[in-house]
């Protein structure tokens, strides 16, 4: 993948070596919501966990597509990426907090 995949399919998690993302004060919030969900997000079915994670962006006040973008680069350090709610899931929750907790 590293070498044939175009750039889009190529990313890591990000870790504390990578340079942390500035986010605005929404950004922020939505980021620490997403970080609660995905505490609880074991035994939930996709659905539920996407509809959870679409209220993290409204319960902080910000629009969806700002939401997506600031959690990819906070993930990955890209503006877009996987489906998110499936590459949470894939990933799961101790993954998702470990990376998420550097923003708490």
């Amino acid at each position: 993948l590293e070498k044939y995949a175009p750039e889009d399919f190529r990313f890591h998690l990000q870790t504390e070596e990578d340079p942390k993302v500035e986010l605005t004060e929404g950004q922020a919030k939505a980021v620490k919501n997403l970080a609660d969900l995905c505490g609880k997000m074991e035994g939930m079915d996709k659905k539920a966990f996407t509809e959870a994670m679409y209220a993290c962006a409204s319960d902080a006040g910000i629009e969806t597509p700002d939401f997506f973008t600031a959690v990819y680069k906070v993930l990955i350090g890209k503006e877009k990426g996987p489906k998110l709610a499936d590459f949470l899931m894939t990933i799961g929750s101790r993954k998702v907090t470990e990376v998420l907790k550097r923003y708490l």
